[in-house]
């Protein structure tokens, strides 16, 4: 779930549903979504969403994306909840590894930066990438975007940024407390591709 906290961050409450009981859901903008099934059966409806369409990995359920949940172009999906279950989908975490497109039928989204780096890591730390742009958090470790350890010892994840960008970046590893440990070495840099699209593949340094 921390990935899914990083990417939601500094969203709005959307979506907002309940039975007036033990059952709830909402939104964090279009870039996740969360419902809770607080008794003691099973539980089985539609959810709306602000969702881009696409097949989502169900955070909870399963750290390998061995379930996921398909959203509709409306931003609907059924799913069946266990008794005292949850689910969490967010933009970062689909089916395939690729953020989903917010306007199926037309071009590809612009602006994809991939990112892979081999680093080892003990137990409650993950691996962020941190840099000199808004989207990478301005230098600040604790807005990076967290990386996903699906792959260990390859953390993998994405950022969207515009056709062109030029950006400085490092990676850092991040533990529970917020503690965190830069790489070494001098700062990265890269810059988006004309078509939209980076993929930098990096080891721990």
């Amino acid at each position: 779930m921390v990935g899914f906290y990083n990417t939601v961050a500094g969203t709005a409450l959307t979506n907002w549903w309940d039975d007036g009981g033990n059952q709830i859901a909402f939104g964090r903008g279009d870039k996740g979504f969360v419902a809770i099934n607080n008794t003691d059966s099973a539980t089985t409806r539609t959810y709306s969403s602000s969702l881009p369409a696409g097949t989502y990995c169900d955070v909870v359920a399963a750290s390998d994306c061995s379930e996921t949940i398909t959203v509709a172009a409306d931003g609907t999906f059924s799913a069946t909840l266990p008794a005292y279950g949850a689910l969490a989908l967010h933009v970062e975490k689909t089916s395939g590894g690729t953020t989903p497109d917010p306007d199926p039928g037309t071009d590809p989204v612009a602006g994809k930066v991939s990112a892979s780096v081999h680093a080892s890591t003990v137990w409650g730390q993950e691996v962020r990438i941190v840099g000199s742009v808004p989207e990478l958090g301005g230098w600040q470790p604790a807005s990076g975007v967290a990386l996903d350890a699906s792959s260990y010892p390859s953390w993998t994840g994405g950022v969207d940024l515009p056709a062109g960008t030029s950006f400085e970046y490092k990676y850092v590893k991040v533990d529970d407390s917020g503690a965190a440990v830069w790489e070494s070495g001098a700062n990265r840099t890269a810059t988006v591709g004309a078509d939209g699209t980076l993929a930098l593949t990096d080891s721990w340094r």
